[in-house]
């Protein structure tokens, strides 16, 4: 059966109402890869909240959640959790934070749903139907030069691209944020606060679900070489409305200086 946008955008608010009333008041539980790869108790009570309300309303359907086992990940329909993206933000008393629900059909992503508790903001989008926050439709940046953009990275790691547009934009107007939450940084470019995004294609929850949102927002998404975006594909990835993707991709392809 498919899911319906009333049940995932449902289960996702309630799960970043839960995680609000954690905000301020609890430590990380543990560390995983890193020291800053962290788990608080409010990711697990949200990943209880999402796997549970999945399992009763539609037993047998996949799930693949940040924090636990994957599940049943042959099932025609599969979902696609992170259960508190940005966590360290989150365990640091910053309101950068959010939770990440998606739903596959046959491994393509067919409905995404963001919700921003601490603003109260819920993005959602299907695919073939647009995009909506709080239930208005809404459309990605149509800035039309980079060197006038305002963009957002949602990486620390190092990527050459982002330098190149530094030294090549930075003195003439344009402004580059980093933000370590995909929740956020998905959400602003769909919606138009800010022009472009540059991100690595890390894990399956944090980035596929926000690519469909901005694709069903009228951006354009691509490996940096141009290649089309595969969420099962490791990468860098240019998201931005037509007219500045073509502008950073040819960036991407110049060689390093």
């Amino acid at each position: 059966m498919r899911p319906t946008k009333e049940f995932i955008t449902r289960i996702t608010k309630e799960a970043g109402k839960n995680i609000l009333t954690h905000f301020g008041k609890i430590s990380v539980k543990y560390t995983k890869k890193n020291e800053g790869d962290v788990v608080t108790q409010a990711d697990l009570d949200s990943e209880k909240i999402l796997v549970n309300a999945i399992k009763k309303e539609y037993p047998g359907q996949g799930i693949i959640s940040e924090e636990s086992e994957d599940y049943n990940t042959d099932s025609e329909y599969v979902w696609v959790i992170d259960p508190l993206d940005g966590t360290r933000n989150f365990s640091t008393n910053t309101p950068f934070f959010g939770v990440i629900v998606g739903v596959m059909k046959n491994k393509e992503m067919i409905m995404s749903c963001i919700y921003l508790p601490y603003m109260d903001e819920i993005y959602y989008a299907e695919k073939g139907k647009g995009a909506y926050l709080n239930d208005q439709k809404i459309r990605c940046s149509e800035k039309e030069k980079i060197n006038s953009s305002y963009g957002i990275v949602n990486t620390s790691k190092n990527i050459d691209l982002i330098d190149k547009l530094k030294r090549k934009y930075a003195d003439q107007g344009m402004w580059t944020t980093i933000i370590i939450c995909g929740a956020l940084t998905f959400s602003y470019v769909s919606s138009g606060r800010r022009d472009w995004q540059i991100t690595k294609n890390s894990s399956l929850w944090d980035i596929a679900p926000g690519v469909l949102l901005c694709e069903e927002a009228g951006c354009k998404v691509t490996f940096t070489d141009g290649s089309k975006f595969d969420p099962f594909k490791k990468g860098n990835l240019i998201i931005a409305n037509k007219n500045i993707h073509e502008q950073i991709l040819n960036i991407s392809k110049e060689t390093k200086d």
